[in-house]
């Protein structure tokens, strides 16, 4: 990713409670370690972007809880493990990217 927004570390407490927050895009900086469970928060998300950082470990469950997500958007992370099954409660779901990450297995159908 040729942009970089300049901002590092892990974004745990930074989402805490946006509850009328629809659209979260943190792409191309340098956010390390897990997607944060503070997601879970932000119940009306409708778009997640955190793709082009440091990610890693699996996908927390915590996006299972977004059932208002239409698209998330994980590429270019450094994510580890299976895709999880939890994928397919995200029935407003019309958009994923997943690609360049170190996952396996299938996308859950609905």
């Amino acid at each position: 990713c040729e942009c970089f927004g300049g901002l590092s570390g892990t974004p745990q407490n930074a989402i805490n409670n946006l509850e009328n927050l629809v659209w979260l895009s943190l792409g191309c900086n340098q956010f390390s370690g897990q997607i944060p469970s503070s997601l879970e928060t932000v119940p009306n998300l409708e778009h997640l972007s955190l793709s082009y950082n440091n990610f890693t470990h699996v996908i927390h469950s915590t996006i299972g809880t977004l059932t208002s997500l239409k698209a998330l958007i994980l590429d270019h992370n450094n994510l580890t493990g299976t895709i999880p099954p939890f994928l397919q409660n995200l029935t407003a779901l019309r958009r994923i990217h997943l690609e360049a990450n170190v996952l396996t297995g299938n996308i859950p159908s609905q």
